[in-house]
């Protein structure tokens, strides 16, 4: 029996997998309430020990993989697969990070999980490369090759820690009377959950929780409108910039709970005007689709997919 992790600085979440593409109800903990991922491990364990005992197990993480380690980047757990290893006395430990896991699950959504924005679905059948964005605690990314033998490379990247472009002096000056962002933005500080409530700030209103600012939204009131309105446009504008950089012409997809949790605020003609009116190279950018995953397991998905060679 396979475990399964999806670790995130928010959510923690756990599960049994046996065969690809089919896991238990995955059980989710909330990271801040454990110390150390081990804690979390054994609340799991508690009460959903292994059916048949551990044969495996595959962890994603959201930090980047350094070694056989990963230190989370908005948390200060650490996760190690030598002590992995040690506790379930097995060799076959995959480590990697989230975006990893969500890349290894895209070639396996069907097309009822995914939601254009614009009307074309993302190209899926070899010949183009794809992007995943999934703005959350942080802002994670991946890129997925052809691997011109019919599979996939999977590339996650940090490209939320890349700089954010502001493109007039009002978005600068916005920013700049803020006291929660400095002038090196990167893109995660916006484009995450705890962006939308900087960007609230930055636009005049206070500083509430993201799901304040969305419920105010939903609401109609004008404050989190305005902000809900100007994020989307930021999460266009970073989409077709990272699409001309990696060369994702086949498509993006926006995952996690945030974008699918706005998509009633998406005005699909504005959003793709956005995207495709950044470059010179309109052209390419228009015929690159975007889409919306609306499901939310996709890192477990992923882990169920994954080779585990013996170590």
């Amino acid at each position: 029996m396979r475990l399964i992790a999806d670790i995130g600085g928010t959510n923690a979440r756990f599960a049994w997998s046996s065969t690809p593409g089919e896991f238990s109800e995955p059980v989710v903990l909330q990271s801040n309430e454990f110390e150390t991922f081990e804690n979390a491990l054994d609340a799991f364990f508690s009460n959903h020990p292994p059916p048949d005992g551990v044969s495996d197990a595959a962890i994603a993480a959201a930090g980047p993989l350094q070694g056989e380690e990963i230190k989370l980047t908005n948390s200060s757990w650490l996760i190690r697969c030598d002590a992995l290893r040690e506790r379930f006395e097995t060799r076959r430990i995959g480590l990697l990070n989230d975006f990893a896991a969500v890349g290894h699950a895209v070639p396996h959504l069907t097309n009822a999980d995914m939601e254009p924005i614009g009307g074309k679905a993302p190209i899926r059948d070899g010949t183009e490369s794809l992007l995943v964005i999934g703005p959350g605690t942080g802002l994670g990314m991946c890129l997925i090759v052809p691997d011109g033998r019919d599979g996939w490379c999977i590339n996650p990247t940090e490209g939320g820690h890349a700089r954010l472009a502001l493109v007039n002096r009002e978005e600068r000056m916005l920013f700049q009377r803020s006291r929660y962002l400095d002038q090196a933005i990167q893109a995660e500080d916006i484009l995450s959950g705890p962006g939308l409530a900087r960007l609230h700030n930055a636009l005049g209103g206070p500083l509430l929780e993201p799901e304040a600012i969305s419920d105010a939204a939903r609401r109609g009131e004008a404050p989190a409108l305005r902000t809900v309105d100007a994020w989307l446009n930021h999460l266009a504008r970073f989409a077709a910039d990272a699409v001309l950089i990696t060369g994702a012409f086949g498509g993006v997809l926006f995952v996690g709970a945030i974008v699918p949790g706005l998509r009633r605020f998406v005005q699909e003609e504005a959003f793709r005007a956005t995207f495709e009116g950044t470059s010179r190279v309109a052209g390419a950018l228009r015929e690159t689709p975007t889409a919306i995953v609306h499901r939310a397991d996709l890192g477990l998905l992923g882990l169920t997919h994954i080779e585990i060679p013996m170590s």
